[in-house]
């Protein structure tokens, strides 16, 4: 069957998609199409994301089916972004294509976090009206087995999530970009990719439009939406109702908003502060996974 030769793991909302379509551009590098079809993730998981309205590919002539358009291209890839957070991936990566290789872009965890969670509200998977909210009620979404969707800090524990492949997978097989650098010399870390790919690194992707940025709805329209949510939503598990809503109140499809996008508001400050209190340990750890200094990370 074909398979990929090179996967990316993510993270999420943190050029995964940006980065998925720079690389589709070489003429030696096949991308699969969906961009991410979540096929290493666990069956428990894929269960839940069902009731959202995705459809992880199962199966393993399914699976092989997305590369059947495949010619003469020496680089085949997929980009599931959820693959760093869950545990049981790197395993389920390792026993199908051992020597696979693996490239990750990671982001500041707390404007990662706060991306997501602006992205999720947008499209009407996250209920909750603030931020602040949301990462209240994040340890009972985890304790009553939520999608890993709406977990906002749990998803940027990097150097958690990073040592379980670095325990399955030899560190000459994985590539570790951040989101800054890709941000800012999107041309360089492509071509930097290509040359892990063994493919013709003078190629120069056309890299003019951001794919997937986080945008929010205008000001007076997420109150529509929400209206809307709540009219359709399943009745919360605090009115001890269905196990499906494992404690997030309302488990829909992805919506498409009509309304204008603009870019979010600045993170409260005291918020900031107090994930960078959180991620802080996790930050130093990964310093001395990947060799660079991330004190910008945690700096107010």
């Amino acid at each position: 069957m074909a398979l990929p030769n090179f996967i990316l793991v993510g993270a999420p909302k943190s050029g995964t998609s940006s980065l998925y379509q720079y690389l589709k551009q070489h003429p030696d590098v096949f991308m699969c199409e969906p961009k991410e079809p979540y096929f290493f993730v666990p069956a428990e998981e894929k269960e839940k994301w069902f009731a959202l309205g995705l459809k992880p590919v199962i199966g393993d002539e399914n699976y092989a089916a997305l590369f059947d358009g495949r010619t003469s291209e020496k680089a085949v890839g997929e980009a599931s972004a959820p693959y760093l957070f869950t545990a049981k991936t790197p395993e389920l990566i390792s026993k199908r294509i051992p020597d696979v290789k693996l490239v990750a872009v990671l982001r500041n965890p707390i404007e990662r976090a706060y991306s997501q969670y602006n992205f999720l509200f947008r499209m009407g998977m996250e209920r909750l009206e603030s931020f602040e909210a949301a990462l209240a009620e994040e340890e009972r979404r985890f304790q009553n087995g939520a999608p890993q969707f709406l977990f906002y800090r749990r998803r940027g524990l990097y150097a958690q999530q990073l040592v379980r492949y670095f325990e399955r997978f030899d560190q000459s097989k994985m590539r570790i970009y951040l989101h800054e650098d890709l941000d800012r010399d999107a041309v360089s870390i492509t071509q930097d990719v290509f040359r892990f790919l063994e493919v013709d690194d003078s190629f120069a992707p056309d890299v003019s439009q951001r794919h997937n940025p986080t945008l929010v709805e205008q000001k007076g329209f997420a109150d529509v939406l929400l209206s809307g949510i709540k009219k359709r939503a399943i009745k919360s598990a605090d009115d001890g109702a269905s196990q499906t809503d494992m404690g997030i109140g309302s488990i829909r499809p992805w919506t498409e908003p009509k309304g204008k996008l603009i870019k979010p508001a600045r993170l409260n400050k005291t918020t900031r502060e107090s994930l960078s209190q959180y991620f802080q340990e996790d930050v130093r750890k990964l310093e001395k996974l990947i060799g660079r200094n991330l004190d910008h990370w945690l700096s107010n």
